[in-house]
């Protein structure tokens, strides 16, 4: 019996102390729900909000960028990238930047897209996304005239002289792949540049040999005098504009904005008056066609049994003419000027 009540005892005290301690705590506090954050906009989405397209451009590189007499930006992509905002509906605003600088600006959403005679190759794809082919170049070896540097035909001969070239540059890379890595010359004997018109003093002052860089600005220089090309076409480019990776709307409204300006004539309109190239030595680019299917193997027919008759096959039906590209290389070998075998640039 004394078991018992004691028992009964123990319980009550446990439920007296339940109380008291649920009393003393008071309600437990809900977490409360987590809010979902909103996935970020995509930079078409940013553009289309706020009506602005930044583009990031390395202003020093005449005819493709550069600032006129007045201090204007001029040149054919800048009024390339204006042509593409109106297609787009948006509004350009633009941004001056060292060319070696762009794909950080790109990454930290200071600019939307870069346009500055930009080559494309395996290593930049894996930074950014690239609009389609606007521009087919190749390079040029500027050197002062004054130093009768005889007519550069391969890369190693390049060792024997101290190089200049742009900081960032596909060139860049090229000569370090080429030159440096394989020893033909030490890494001192490489000057990169972060302006081209830094270059271009330096050549003129001795400082430098030789420098390399794309053909038509290289033209350009040698115009002004006391320069001349001594060797190219060892290494071609193919230009495009560059965005942030994974930026895939953007880049289908440039290349659909930029795909109705090659097929109205605008591109060509603007190499015409900004590069000295005339439409009609633009060369149509040529459209991927699928591969013919593999004919099905015909059962072999005994002899003296007829055959059936072969059927009418169709006409091929009649394709769409392509899409000009800019091919600056075929426009300068069908020029009629003396050029010294291509190695001097016109007057």
């Amino acid at each position: 019996m004394k078991h018992h009540i004691s028992r009964v005892v123990a319980i009550l005290t446990l439920l007296v102390m339940a109380v008291v301690l649920a009393a003393c705590g008071g309600a437990a506090t809900p977490l409360p729900e987590p809010t979902p954050t909103a996935a970020p906009a995509s930079a078409w989405e940013r553009i289309q909000e706020s009506g602005k397209l930044v583009v990031g451009t390395s202003a020093d590189y005449p005819p493709f960028e550069y600032y006129n007499a007045n201090f204007r930006l001029e040149g054919f992509d800048p009024a390339l990238i204006l042509e593409i905002a109106k297609v787009m509906g948006v509004e350009p605003e633009f941004k001056d930047i060292a060319f070696d600088g762009l794909t950080a600006a790109l990454d930290l959403e200071q600019i939307d897209i870069a346009i500055a005679a930009i080559s494309t190759n395996p290593e930049r794809a894996q930074a950014v996304d690239f609009s389609q082919i606007y521009y087919v170049s190749e390079d040029a070896i500027l050197a002062a005239a004054s130093a009768n540097i005889s007519t550069i035909n391969n890369v190693t001969e390049l060792a024997a002289y101290t190089i200049g070239v742009q900081k960032g540059s596909v060139y860049e890379q090229w000569l370090k792949d080429n030159l440096v890595e394989t020893g033909q010359i030490s890494a001192t004997s490489l000057f990169l540049y972060d302006d081209v018109e830094n270059a271009i003093r330096d050549l003129n002052d001795g400082r430098v040999n030789v420098l390399v860089l794309d053909l038509l600005p290289a033209q350009e220089f040698a115009a002004q005098g006391d320069l001349t090309i001594v060797g190219q076409g060892l290494n071609r480019q193919l230009y495009a504009m560059a965005m942030a990776k994974g930026e895939s709307e953007l880049q289908g409204a440039v290349n659909e904005a930029l795909f109705q300006l090659q097929s109205d004539g605008v591109v060509a309109k603007l190499a015409e008056q900004y590069l000295a190239i005339n439409s009609e030595d633009i060369l149509p680019t040529p459209e991927a066609t699928e591969a013919p299917p593999t004919p099905e193997p015909t059962a072999t027919t005994p002899a003296g049994t007829a055959t059936a008759p072969p059927t009418a096959t169709s006409a091929p039906t009649a394709t769409s003419a392509p899409i000009n590209c800019l091919d600056g290389m075929e426009y300068l070998a069908d020029l009629s000027y003396d050029d010294n075998n291509m190695t001097a640039p016109p007057v």
